[in-house]
């Protein structure tokens, strides 16, 4: 970052002072630091133990220590370290030397360069552990200690992901060299780091590495093509956006005076299985879970999960699930699931290929499921087997993706996508139509078409949903209009629906995004099943304090259904409105929500497990008919939490968390309440184009 005019000519001046004064103390042979006694230099330094070498340097009333040598910063009579001024990129930094050499250039060193006391313990702890004693290397093995440049590393956020391949636009790919790199010391920044202590090492020993004839079936491009922008920094993304892959890089190789490029493929592997279990104790249930995020390499999914208690129906209750997408490049998403609880079964299956990228043209999905659930106005109490509801769902459905403004600058990759869905719906065992009240349970066929402009792109940056893991953040504008018609009880109902989107981020501000929709079939001029939504999330840039980070959160949602069926409506449980707030009568058929969270992220990690302290607040309003900001509509809860995972690992995300309820009380419900969640509580709003249907009524 080029430092501003004034600046440099104030450094100037300061130079040229700094000189005259040290010449002058030569011709006078008089210390420079004369006028400046040991506990006056601690005092303004607020630093209590340090002792700061007195050898040409003296410090001014501006809390700014000019050096015309190298610093020296001691403890006592023992040297921690000797730092060599540089000037890079008009920023004064240090790096650590054994040897002390004058400089005859002068420098001016901030006071928030010197370490103070905390970081001190850190350091202490550091060179302890790089002992030959039994407990440093228990140290070494448990704790990892980020480096400067680790801590304050940032992907590139200030230009959109595409830009850095553009000076090598149009160059043929004359080889692709795909690297896999193992799950813990090396990174797709510094591919040769080695790992450090015995647990890494032995990770890496036992994990399976992706197999390259994988990873290359992924990628968007291949030997002989020429370097397209847009398709190398996609393929970077979708490889980031897999379930085995901790963080990917492309990597440029010219060659001066060749109009070809080599192209290396960087992949770090996160460690791809995990196990767990736990126990209830109120519930007395336990369980476990089996989890492998990336089967021998093949880049397949398999999860099984177990949960026992007598008092379930066959004492056990089962959810199973099987994702593969390693064909055709790894657009074409194959899943399969099973669920088996509380004595309802579940069997989902379906091949789709959604827009992913703009290199996809075609899209379209086959699927088919089999559902089992109970009267939604029924006690649980009251349940028999024979009244079970059962629904067989069919979906297929197809699209194109046509480029559009292809010449225009910003809307490189804009597509136009038409589509078609044919959907039905059957239920079968359903209760008896009461009068008087709306029936939900009628078997439909339906048909959507739908027209959507997209135009997507990325930034990268980290700490915004995972804890030091490169994300990729969508940008751009999204708008859609759907059409379509319904066979249900009596005459045909017509749909129109319409949604927008659009997101951006801006250096000094952050993310914004906003989306907006509109959805309902229509019944002799009147609106049914209709919904109106609106959607907005900020998120503020990473915060750098020291050794800490920080980010800032806030999202505002409002929802309202108009003539929706009996038995569908919003709540504010969890994710819906006030995270760890749970009440099941608690419905209405509108809603506003406003959440806001803070996030603290100390430089420590244990195990590879980094952390971050979180604070938050979440208010909501929640009616059913009239006016929604009302007292009595209104709901809150504030809290404070611990979250941390590693990224390496496939585990879920832990955060422990405390929320305060002051209302409620009027639910009969305890105000504080203790609580786990496994994922974060935002998400960037989706650009990924799916089938056309109906809007959300979330």
């Amino acid at each position: 970052m080029k430092c501003p005019s004034y600046f440099k000519i104030i450094f100037l001046i300061q130079i040229c002072l700094v000189s005259a004064l040290h010449a002058f103390a030569q011709d006078e042979k008089v210390d420079s630091l004369s006028f400046l006694n040991r506990d006056t230099l601690f005092k303004e330094l607020l630093i209590k133990e340090l002792f700061i070498s007195r050898k040409d340097t003296f410090f001014t009333k501006t809390d700014t220590l000019i050096i015309v040598k190298d610093l020296v910063i001691r403890e006592k009579d023992t040297l921690v370290q000797f730092l060599r001024p540089i000037l890079k990129d008009g920023r004064i930094e240090f790096i650590e030397s054994k040897e002390i050499i004058p400089k005859i250039d002068t420098v001016i060193v901030h006071q928030d360069t010197l370490r103070t006391k905390n970081e001190q313990v850190l350091k202490d702890i550091q060179q302890f552990s790089q002992k030959k004693n039994f407990f440093s290397q228990l140290i070494k093995n448990f704790l990892v200690f980020e480096t400067k440049t680790e801590n304050q590393e940032k992907p590139e956020s200030r230009e959109k992901s595409d830009e850095r391949y553009d000076s090598y636009e149009n160059k043929v790919i004359r080889k692709i060299d795909i690297r896999v790199l193992g799950v813990f010391g090396p990174s797709v920044d510094n591919p040769d780091k080695k790992p450090r202590g015995f647990l890494e090492k032995s990770g890496n020993a036992l994990h399976i590495k992706s197999q390259k004839w994988m990873i290359k079936r992924r990628l968007l491009f291949t030997k002989g093509d020429k370097v397209n922008s847009l398709a190398l920094s996609e393929t970077e993304r979708l490889l980031r956006a897999t379930s085995y892959a901790y963080d990917a890089k492309i990597v440029i190789v010219d060659y001066e005076g060749l109009d070809s490029v080599d192209v290396v493929v960087l992949v770090q592997d996160v460690w791809n299985i995990s196990v767990g279990g736990g126990f209830d104790q109120k519930t007395g249930s336990k369980g476990f879970y089996i989890q492998d995020a990336n089967f021998a390499g093949l880049g397949q999914q398999l999860l099984t999960d177990f949960t026992f208690n007598s008092r379930y129906p066959k004492g056990m209750n089962f959810y199973g699930n099987y994702n593969v997408n390693t064909f055709q490049k790894g657009l074409i998403n194959a899943n399969f699931t099973y669920r088996y609880a509380f004595g309802l079964s579940s069997f989902i299956a379906g091949i789709n290929r959604e827009f992913q990228t703009p290199e996809i043209k075609w899209l379209g999905g086959v699927n088919y499921s089999i559902l089992e659930f109970w009267p939604y106005n029924m006690p649980f109490d009251s349940f028999r087997v024979d009244q079970k509801i059962k629904l067989s769902v069919e979906d297929v459905w197809a699209g194109y993706a046509f480029p559009v403004l292809q010449k225009k600058e910003g809307e490189e990759g804009s597509r136009l996508i038409l589509a078609v869905r044919a959907l039905s719906c059957l239920y079968g065992n359903v209760p008896e139509k009461k009068a008087g009240r709306s029936f939900t349970y009628y078997s439909s066929d339906n048909v959507f078409a739908g027209l959507t402009y997209i135009n997507r792109r990325f930034f990268k940056d980290r700490y915004i949903f995972r804890l030091g893991r490169t994300e990729d953040i969508p940008i751009g504008k999204m708008i859609g209009v759907t059409t379509g018609i319904k066979k249900r009880d009596g005459p045909l109902l017509p749909y129109s629906g319409i949604n927008f989107t659009v997101a951006d981020f801006l250096p000094k501000f952050g993310y914004v995004s906003v989306t907006t929709g509109y959805g309902s079939f229509w019944r002799k001029g009147k609106m049914e099943e209709g919904v109106y939504y609106g959607r907005l999330l900020h998120f503020t840039p990473l915060i750098n304090f020291k050794n800490w980070k920080y980010r800032n959160y806030i999202s505002f949602r409002y929802t309202q259904g108009l003539n929706q069926l009996d038995g569908y409506y919003v709540n504010i449980n969890k994710e819906n409105g006030l995270r760890g707030f749970i009440s099941d009568g608690l419905v209405g058929t509108k809603k506003f929500v406003v959440n806001i969270e803070s996030n603290f992220y100390p430089p420590l990690n244990l195990l590879g497990f980094k952390m971050a302290f979180v604070l938050f607040a979440d208010i909501a309003w929640i009616g059913l008919n009239g006016s929604l900001i009302t007292k009595s509509n209104y709901y809150s809860g504030f809290g404070l939490g611990l979250r941390f995972r590693n990224e390496h690992l496939v585990f879920s995300m832990v955060q422990v968390m405390v929320g305060y309820y002051p209302d409620a009380v009027r639910l009969n419900k305890t105000p504080l309440q203790f609580y786990e969640r496994s994922r974060f509580f935002y998400n960037f709003l989706d650009f990924n184009y799916s089938r056309p249907g109906q809007e959300p009524y979330l």
